[in-house]
């Protein structure tokens, strides 16, 4: 009767440390990339969101926005909106602004027909490409 040692070839014991090792290795490299895509996107330099306050006429839109910078000089921001009709057609913009100052923003976007809401979609800065 045979062994398993004579029926299968056992691998040398420098062959498993090296795969001991590098499947560490990887193990730590991706763990490391998921915990920086976690801060980097959890870290925004700037965020906005809107408020519940707006006003509607046939020419215009006005909407309040709360921009929240962090470090980030509100001049090197920028905010991108558009106006949408009932239909679904855009009806102002895009249009984008450079918020003043951190806090609450009001921005009014010009029409060509009565808007029914808003497509806010967020602002950014450099090195943050994202809007959020």
């Amino acid at each position: 009767m045979s062994s398993l040692g004579d029926r299968y070839p056992t691998t040398s014991s420098f062959t498993t440390k090296l795969l001991l090792v590098l499947g560490i290795v990887i193990i730590v490299i991706l763990a490391g990339w998921l915990c920086w895509a976690i801060w980097f996107h959890g870290h925004a330099k700037v965020s906005s969101e809107l408020e519940q306050n707006y006003a509607i006429d046939d020419n215009h839109y006005s909407v309040t926005v709360q921009v929240h910078l962090d470090g980030v000089p509100a001049s090197e921001t920028t905010c991108s909106l558009n106006a949408v009709a009932k239909d679904g057609s855009v009806v102002g913009g895009p249009t984008t602004y450079t918020p003043t100052t951190d806090g609450a923003q009001t921005f009014i976007i010009k029409t060509t027909a009565r808007a029914v809401y808003l497509n806010w979609n967020g602002c950014t800065a450099p090195g943050q490409d994202d809007p959020r």
